[in-house]
């Protein structure tokens, strides 16, 4: 199994297919899964090491108390808010390790209620190493809808199987 450990930070550790900028960021960006490396999922247009979603998950670390599997902090990234559809990273609020789940967004399911499907969920709490998405994910241009439920367990996201989740 390749684990992929991206420091964004005066001095960078960098795969050879990722490239970040110098920062001072405290934010880490780990993916560990066999066919990943990198600061992306394989062929996912999201990169987690930009510098927009390194700022919004420093924002997070500094704003946002832990509040999923004891003391880890859920940021929600805005990606495309024409389909109002957003990326998820578990960060470690002790040493700013950040833990993408494995998909490249989710957002609401078109209904009656809300034609634009831009009601999705994301069901978390601090005592629990689940997390559930109630809408759409897409994940490797494949969408699906649904409640989808992911466990953090060893540094990984498991439960539900995306296109990105291979050990």
């Amino acid at each position: 199994m390749k684990n992929t450990l991206i420091k964004i930070a005066p001095i960078i550790m960098l795969s050879a297919n990722c490239i970040a900028e110098k920062s001072s960021s405290p934010i880490t960006i780990s993916i560990k899964y066999s066919n990943q490396e990198g600061c992306s999922f394989s062929f996912s247009p999201i990169n987690f090491c930009d510098k927009r979603r390194i700022q919004e998950m420093e924002k997070a670390l500094i704003n946002t108390p832990p509040n999923f599997n004891k003391h880890y902090i859920i940021a929600i990234i805005p990606e495309r808010m024409e389909y109002h559809q957003n990326s998820i990273v578990a960060i470690d609020s002790r040493s700013g390790v950040a833990y993408p789940v494995p998909i490249d967004a989710y957002s609401g399911t078109p209904n009656k209620d809300d034609p634009k499907g831009k009601n999705g969920s994301v069901i978390f709490e601090i005592g629990s190493n689940k997390l559930c998405i109630e809408g759409e994910i897409l994940a490797a241009r494949a969408l699906e809808s649904g409640l989808f439920c992911f466990y953090f367990k060893d540094e990984k996201f498991t439960g539900h199987k995306t296109s990105y989740m291979h050990d």
